[in-house]
């Protein structure tokens, strides 16, 4: 039993170092990493980006040989 709650705090003390080390690396990067964030959420966003395919009519032709 007493191992279980020594694992728990260990875990609670890395992930709340973890947290603080992210967040301090986040905020003195946060200008180059803003416009990234911004690219990847675009990827999921497409309405965003005026890209429907299914209300634009495509003519598409071959022209053989």
């Amino acid at each position: 039993m007493g191992s279980t709650i020594d694992s728990l705090i260990g875990l609670g003390i890395i992930g709340t170092f973890l947290f603080i080390i992210g967040s301090r690396i986040y905020e003195h990067e946060k200008e180059h990493l803003d416009p990234l964030i911004k690219k990847v959420k675009g990827w999921f966003n497409k309405e965003d980006e005026g890209d429907d395919n299914g209300n634009e009519d495509f003519e598409i032709g071959f022209r053989g040989q």
